[in-house]
């Protein structure tokens, strides 16, 4: 048997789940801070509040102001390193320049073709609309011989 459920908290849920989803996650994160406000200090959280500041030692013979920058050991191999992989680079872009350009000339040979094609299809056309004409009008024109009818029918 089913508890009847509240016409309050079914309508708060009908409004839209976008307010229950809210309140959940605000549900979710107010216990977490509530959980994390609860928790007692560390113990050497405490010490180090504790201890004084150490005195400023900049400036001095143990930690001087200036720092000298040396180049790393192998600072010439990585030069050298770094000026193959752009050689290597530069070569392999300027191949696929050269690719692209040939693919766009092959394209446009392409597109030539087709336009001569097309040329000698129309001209085909043209030369068999000719042709026709030309055997129907030979029809019409042309008178039957009697002596070869009348060998066939008699």
């Amino acid at each position: 048997m089913q508890r009847p459920v509240s016409t309050k908290a079914a309508g708060l849920w009908m409004k839209g789940p976008h307010v229950g989803v809210a309140l959940i996650i605000l549900a979710v994160l107010a216990s977490d801070s509530w959980g994390q406000s609860q928790r007692p200090p560390d113990a050497e959280q405490t010490k180090a509040a504790q201890q004084p500041a150490a005195t400023d030692q900049r400036g001095t013979a143990q930690s001087p102001a200036m720092v000298k920058i040396l180049p790393p050991d192998d600072a010439d191999a990585k030069a050298k390193q770094e000026a193959e992989d752009r050689a290597a680079k530069d070569s392999l872009d300027w191949n696929t320049i050269k690719l692209g350009i040939s693919a766009i000339v092959v394209a446009f040979l392409q597109f030539i073709a087709i336009g001569i094609q097309g040329w000698f299809l129309w001209r085909t056309v043209k030369v068999s609309e000719i042709a026709a004409r030309v055997a129907d009008e030979s029809c019409v024109y042309r008178k039957p011989y009697p002596s070869l009818l009348s060998d066939r029918i008699g």
